[in-house]
């Protein structure tokens, strides 16, 4: 696990959230320049990773993208859109949830949905 270039990366997305932006989906194009910046210990295999769409405090929703690409050449294999609710005490806590809920979602798709959906 390799999460230092991802984290650097992502807080910059979450540092430049814009609420009227919250619905809109994430390209296949944005997500592909996201995964190219990634510097990366490994130079194969498949990488996953989460990317943060949006944290809406008001509307008590995040959205996280579940991104399944190849290391080597960072093409998006697979791409996912996550919307879940947060909860918990404390800012880090509140959202943590968003990101745990995503996380189970992803769990399930791929081993129940995706291997049918993808024939893996």
């Amino acid at each position: 696990m390799d999460i230092s270039s991802v984290e650097e990366i992502n807080n910059s997305i979450v540092a430049s959230f814009n609420a009227d932006d919250a619905h809109r989906s994430l390209t296949n194009a944005e997500m592909s320049a996201l995964v190219k910046r990634y510097q990366l210990k490994r130079q194969d295999g498949v990488g996953v990773v989460f990317i943060p769409k949006v944290y809406d405090k008001w509307k008590n929703f995040g959205v996280h993208y579940a991104v399944l690409f190849d290391i080597a050449s960072r093409k998006v294999l697979i791409s996912q859109r996550y919307e879940t609710s947060p909860g918990g005490t404390g800012v880090r806590n509140y959202w943590a949830e968003s990101v745990y809920q995503a996380l189970k979602l992803f769990s399930e798709s791929f081993t129940t949905k995706w291997p049918a959906k993808y024939g893996h």
